[in-house]
């Protein structure tokens, strides 16, 4: 990059960290982030299954440093969302130069879920880290640059395992995957190694907070409820859900992305499209059995905001990159600062405020931590059709899950 490119890109993420800075949460309310200080506060150091034991202790040892257990969880999810952005763009930069790196900084600092998971304290922004790294030092691997990179990807693959360990350790095949195309003992011993110590770890740690193995896996028993068979009903709205969450945070870029990959669908880098495709798609056929939130997306979102450049030609991106980051830049930014949830009236502002008006500025600042459900039955609006919908199955008291 020259100089004033790299002036640019820098004064990007420096405005990308005053969007954060100015939508962090006044408490903890989003789903996991009040169970984590509860368990803090009283030392259990776990929440429901899978406990999220070495994530509750790494914020433990944050506290010496923060002060409070939801200061840790502020700094945590704002330094895996900014490590997210720059993995982002420099693997935008390796595919696309300039071009790439400017369009992406734009998408991944500001679009509303990469803002909003960097802005409460949960969990969830380990993946969206974790993800990151994974393909930059993947795409590193597949192009032979260096193969050191591979213990990158197996570094966050670790990190994202032992912080989300129920969700992130469906991204197992992309590590396997590249283990296959780019074959070597060394690394070979080195994944076994770290995989078997990440579990020995894992399941130690959880064994001693919840005071043995056995208790540590009878809480599974909730996973499995909330996993069970659902009618084609359910699961329809679940791929609504998804993809509405998708079409929220990412909008006119996911379309330019999806145009581009379909115009270049014969010149796709096939090595990365399979890496992005293992890395992502186990972990969605789980996703489309759960009762999922903006938060499940975060895993997929980097390779959503990367997708683009797995073609060899990026059409826009590269000719009119200027012209794109002025046109998407505005559009998120007025997303997370002038939406705002609206009083509910029927069907539409219900849905609306449940799936895309929570994960606003206002929203945070406002503590709204509201399930379709919850709010239809405070207002009154569709109840019974939706209790018709969900049927007889286990929910936590917010209805969502963990």
């Amino acid at each position: 990059m020259t100089r004033p490119q790299s002036s640019l890109i820098i004064a990007i993420f420096t405005l990308a960290t005053i969007v954060r800075l100015l939508c962090l949460a006044n408490q903890p309310y989003f789903v996991d982030a009040e169970g984590v200080v509860n368990a803090l506060t009283d030392g259990s150091l776990r929440i429901q299954f899978p406990g999220y034991v070495p994530f509750c202790l790494l914020l433990k040892g944050m506290t010496v440093l923060t002060g409070s257990p939801f200061a840790s969880e502020i700094v945590f999810s704002i330094l895996c969302g900014l490590a997210a952005m720059i993995y982002m763009t420099l693997f935008a930069y390796d595919r696309g130069q300039f071009p790439g790196a400017l369009v992406v900084s734009v998408v991944a600092g500001f679009s509303a879920l990469t803002v909003f998971f960097s802005c409460v304290g949960t969990s969830y922004a380990a993946e969206l880290a974790a993800a990151s790294g994974m393909i930059f030092h993947g795409n590193r691997v597949l192009t032979n640059k260096e193969p050191s990179h591979f213990y990158g990807v197996l570094v966050w693959y670790v990190f994202g395992t032992l912080m989300r360990t129920a969700s992130f350790s469906f991204t197992g095949l992309a590590l396997v995957y590249l283990l296959w195309k780019r074959p070597s003992p060394r690394n070979t011993v080195a994944a076994g190694a770290a995989l078997i110590l990440t579990a020995v770890v894992y399941l130690g740690l959880s064994a001693i907070y919840f005071g043995s193995l056995q208790n540590f896996l009878a809480g599974s028993s909730i996973a499995d409820t909330l996993t069970m068979h659902r009618p084609l009903t359910w699961l329809v709205l679940n791929w609504f859900r998804i993809a509405l969450y998708a079409v929220w945070g990412l909008n006119l870029f996911l379309v330019l992305a999806a145009w581009i990959l379909w115009k270049s669908r014969r010149q796709l880098n096939w090595d990365l499209a399979s890496f992005f495709f293992l890395l992502t798609f186990p972990y969605m056929c789980l996703l489309l059995k759960y009762t999922p939130h903006a938060g499940y997306l975060c895993l997929v979102l980097p390779a959503l905001i990367c997708a683009p450049w797995v073609a060899e030609k990026r059409l826009w991106l590269e000719s009119r990159p200027a012209t794109v980051a002025l046109v998407l830049a505005p559009i998120l930014l007025a997303q997370i600062f002038l939406a705002h949830p609206t009083p509910i009236k029927g069907p539409v502002s219900l849905v609306a405020n449940a799936y895309v008006l929570m994960y606003t500025r206002d929203a945070i600042k406002s503590s709204m931590n509201e399930s379709l459900v919850s709010l239809a039955m405070k207002n009154d609006v569709g109840k019974n059709y939706i209790q018709l919908l969900r049927g007889e199955h286990y929910t936590n008291p917010n209805g969502r899950g963990y």
